[in-house]
Parts: structure tokens; C-alpha cells; sequence
């Protein structure tokens, strides 16, 4: 699989981007002559090479995602030729929902559907093999039908004036692609450019590539990929099972191999991209070297009270769990290297970056310029600008914007927030063994943006933190709720980290 991960936000004297990441991946589906059930498997974009994934309840004929609605499309072949639109799941592929049998919106009939698309506003189309036959190859004419991804109903947009057979479908530029061997004589796989607005077809092109199953996507840089079950040897009867994975020219048809996918009769292919929210980012190395414990929950549901394995960790370099007994419930991305020794536990799924991680900058002079820091209570700030909070030191700010130079909480300090806080600074951060950085437990109240060069965390803090150009410890027997970016993060000790979903969405 290939992976990118690309941070999406933009807030007030923060340049660049910072919080949701996005995925991409290649999938496709197996549909091997004498079985009941498909095999989705899951494809290197650079190789071809697939691993399988898990299995399909039926061999699927066609897959589409839906960018607008962030589903990925299945139709299943059920029998009296009828097709079945089912939603699988992102990242599992397991069946998720069933959104019903593509029934014609007109007379009611069914649709045996080829091939399926998707525009990137979300309109989802379909070959259909209902017309009597054509070509004198006793084969079904094509059609073309735009399918509502909500309820399986299907238009008709007409008669497409060919035979289609093996096939495979995607969108591409406005036009729907097709591949197909119409006159089977010798099996070669063709491509077709089919008209959106009135189904007429043109033909693009020979692949070059000889055999039956196919299918049919373009990916990320807009280039058609196509897995074809064949070889470059025409002839009826001569063509190899396996699927391989091709670039497809859309001006020409020709098809050049990028690999084998390792699997037979893969009948059909998708590209998708599916945004990621990272709860932890580094722009360098991510080290949990001491016992800590990584999960996830969100806030907006209430207090936290046991973590889900929904986490997301993003590091842009290396991301090392080390042999301290650390758990880690949720996703690892990583950029140049991932390891895990010892009694370390990871649950969730491990995968390198191909981008790294857009890292925002913190400018914090118009914080400097215009703030709250009148409000702040009398004292609060000593001479140099920093909030310097005692041992067992108590401050209440009300909802605001403050700037100061240092944040500094004392063993057993307590800093409370009336309302939505944000601390702007461009010092260090230090919360001291058993302090607390926002006493009401609401991560979204607190966020702190830094330009400072480190941080070091032994209490408790249920906040955001936004900190580009920091190192940032994480020690002692606290725990973090919220949301962490830093050039580059360690923690030690039993500090854990609990990833809040609602936090992170603010990003």
C-alpha cells in the first residue's frame, strides 16, 4: 500500500497545515472461476506485488469510491442476474452495509453492472449488461447508467452501440474508461472512452495485453492503472490466470506492466484516498521508550473513562517503540524507519509515509501585540513576562488569548480555564510532577502554540499542544489528553497519552 499523509489546517498566525492526514490506497477483488466468495487484496502502487486482505462474501464484479461520501463501493453478483450495492469498510474491506439490489429507476428491471465510477463530485456510474445481444458473439450490449449510491436506483443513459465482456471501468477527465474484448476473437483487452452525458463510444486503443479478468482505476496523479488476467500472447485458450498490474495509456490503449499481483482472475480495481486525523505529530522522531499507554476517546461523548485503539500517531522520521512495555492502541505512521522490541504492544496498523507530514509555523507576535493578559490576576506574571506557577500554585484564566514567554506549573500546581483558552508563548513549557494544566478535564477549552524550543511534561494536561520547533518529554506517572504536534517528542517513565478525537478535529 501506498500511503500519504497531508495536514490539512489553517488557524489564525499559524502558516501551513496541521491535524487531519490522508491516505491513499489500491485495492482490488478476486473473482476466480469455482468460488463463492472474493478475496480483496490490497496492491503495491510501485510494484504490483499484493497482499491479501481479507475475504468477500461473493467474488465482486466492480468497485468504486465515492470521494463526497467517503465510501468504498462493492457490487456483488447475487444470482438471476442481479447485482447487490455494498459498502465495505476503508481499511478493513470487510462488508460493512448493504444498499440494496441496482434496480432501474424506470421499468423496475435489474442491472448486471461490469463496471462502476466515480466522478470526484460524487456521481457514481456504471456499465450494465442487460442489452440483448450484439456483435454476433451471443454477447449482451453495454450500457451505460449513473447509480445513487444512497439507494441502488439506476438511470439509464443509454445504449453504449457495443458487446461488453471481461471488463473494467473507471472515471477519468470527465469521461467514463472502459476495457473490454468486444469481438473475442483473440482476446485482447481495448480500451473505450464512453460519453457521460450520452453513453456514445469510442474506441481508444489496444492494451496489447491478451486474457479475461480485468479491472480498471486511476489513481492519485491521473493515470489509469488496470489489472488483466493474461500476457501478451494473443490466442483463445494460451492466456495466463494471473492477474498483473499495468499503466494504461488514455491516449493510446497501451498498456505497460508495472508487476504481478501474485493472485488469479482479479475482476476488479480501485484507487481511494480517505482523510486521517493524527492525534500525535513529529516533524522528526517519535520515541515511546518507558511504559506509557496510547489510546483514544472523544470528548464531546464525555469524560474520559476507558480509551478506544482509535489513536493516531504521525512521525515524519523514525517512529521507535522501545522495550519499556509500552501499548499502543491505534495506527503508526512513519517516515524513515519503525521499530518495535521487547514487551512493547501495538495494536493497530503500522504504515510509511511516502510524503512526510506538512509541519505548520507558529508566529505568535500578533498574540504579543493583542491579548488578555490584563485579565490575568495580579502577580500572575513575573517580570519577564513568564506565567510561573508555585508548588501547589492555583490560577484561574478566564476564556481569552494570553501571550507569555515562559509556562511554568510547580509540583502540584493547578491551572484552571473559565471557557476557551488559548496560551500563545515562546519559551519553554514545564508542568512539574502531579500539576494540572486545566483543571475542568475539556481539552478543546486549552490550547497552547508555542515557538519555543522544548517542553517537558511530568503532570497531567488535558489540552492541545502546537509546538513545531520543540523537543518534548513526556515523564514521570502523568498523562496527556488532547492533541500533541513537536518537532520531535520522547516519552519515559508512565507518562500515557490519550488521544482525544475532538481535540485533533480542530486541527
Amino acid at each position: 500500500m501506498r500511503n500519504k499523509t497531508m495536514l490539512l489546517c489553517g488557524l489564525f498566525a499559524i502558516s501551513g497545515t496541521a491535524g487531519a492526514g490522508e491516505i491513499e490506497s489500491l485495492v482490488g477483488i478476486t473473482n476466480e472461476i469455482g468460488t463463492t466468495s472474493g478475496l480483496a487484496v490490497d496492491i503495491d502502487l510501485a510494484t504490483g506485488a499484493g497482499t491479501a486482505l481479507g475475504t468477500i462474501s461473493r467474488p465482486g464484479i466492480s468497485l468504486a469510491f465515492v470521494p463526497t461520501l467517503d465510501r468504498l463501493y462493492v457490487a456483488l453478483p447475487i444470482g438471476g442476474g442481479q447485482n447487490r450495492l455494498t459498502i465495505l469498510d476503508n481499511r478493513s474491506y470487510a462488508e460493512s452495509g448493504s444498499v440494496g439490489i441496482i434496480t432501474d429507476s424506470g421499468d423496475g428491471s435489474t442491472h448486471k453492472v461490469s463496471a462502476m465510477g466515480a466522478t470526484p463530485d460524487g456521481r457514481l456510474f456504471g456499465v450494465s449488461r442487460r442489452k440483448g445481444s450484439i456483435g454476433g458473439f451471443n454477447v449482451p450490449e453495454g450500457v451505460l447508467i449513473e447509480i445513487d449510491p444512497n439507494t441502488a436506483q439506476a438511470t439509464q443513459i443509454g445504449a453504449m452501440g457495443m458487446p461488453v465482456r471481461s471488463r473494467g471501468g473507471s472515471i477519468k477527465d470527465g469521461s467514463f474508461y472502459l476495457i473490454t474484448n468486444p469481438d473475442k476473437t483473440d482476446r485482447e483487452q481495448k480500451l473505450y472512452r464512453i460519453n457521460l452525458s450520452n453513453a456514445s463510444t469510442t474506441e481508444v486503443g489496444g492494451t496489447g495485453v491478451y486474457g479475461e479478468a480485468v479491472g480498471l482505476t486511476t489513481d492519485g496523479d491521473n493515470q489509469l492503472l488496470a489489472v488483466i488476467s493474461g500476457d501478451t500472447t494473443p490466442g483463445l485458450s494460451s492466456w495466463n490466470p494471473e492477474s498483473r498490474l499495468y499503466e494504461v495509456s488514455a491516449n493510446t490503449g497501451h498498456a505497460t506492466l508495472v508487476g504481478a499481483t501474485g493472485f488469479n482472475y482479479m475482476s476488479s480495481l480501485t484507487y481511494l484516498k480517505f482523510p486521517v486525523f493524527c492525534g500525535l505529530v513529529t516533524g522528526a522522531d517519535l520515541s515511546l521508550a518507558g511504559s506509557s499507554e496510547i489510546d483514544s476517546w472523544d470528548s464531546s461523548n464525555g469524560p474520559y473513562t476507558s480509551g478506544d485503539a482509535d489513536a493516531v500517531l504521525c512521525a515524519n522520521a523514525a517512529a521507535a517503540i522501545a522495550a519499556g512495555g509500552a501499548v499502543v492502541n491505534g495506527d503508526v505512521f512513519w517516515g524513515t524507519d519503525f521499530s518495535i522490541a521487547g514487551s512493547a504492544i501495538h495494536n493497530g496498523t503500522v504504515e510509511q509515509l511516502v510524503e512526510p507530514t506538512p509541519i505548520p509555523d507558529v508566529n505568535t507576535a500578533p498574540a504579543e501585540a493583542s491579548n488578555d493578559n490584563a485579565s490575568l490576576p495580579n502577580g500572575a506574571l513575573d517580570a519577564n513576562g513568564n506565567l510561573v506557577l508555585g508548588g501547589r500554585d492555583q490560577v484561574t484564566l478566564d476564556a481569552g488569548t494570553y501571550f507569555v514567554h515562559d509556562l511554568v506549573l510547580g509540583n502540584r500546581a493547578e491551572l484552571t480555564t473559565n471557557g476557551p483558552v488559548e496560551i500563545w508563548m515562546d519559551g519553554t513549557l514545564t508542568l512539574g510532577t502531579n500539576s494540572v494544566l486545566n483543571t475542568g478535564g475539556i481539552p478543546t477549552d486549552l490550547t497552547i502554540y508555542s515557538s519555543g524550543p522544548s517542553g517537558t511534561l511530568n503532570g497531567t494536561a488535558y489540552a492541545s499542544f502546537v509546538m513545531p520547533y520543540a523537543t518534548l518529554l513526556l515523564d514521570g506517572r502523568g498523562a496527556t489528553y488532547g492533541y500533541m504536534l513537536a518537532h520531535d517528542i520522547t516519552f519515559q517513565g508512565q507518562h500515557d497519552f490519550h488521544h482525544d478525537l475532538a481535540a485533533a478535529a480542530q486541527f
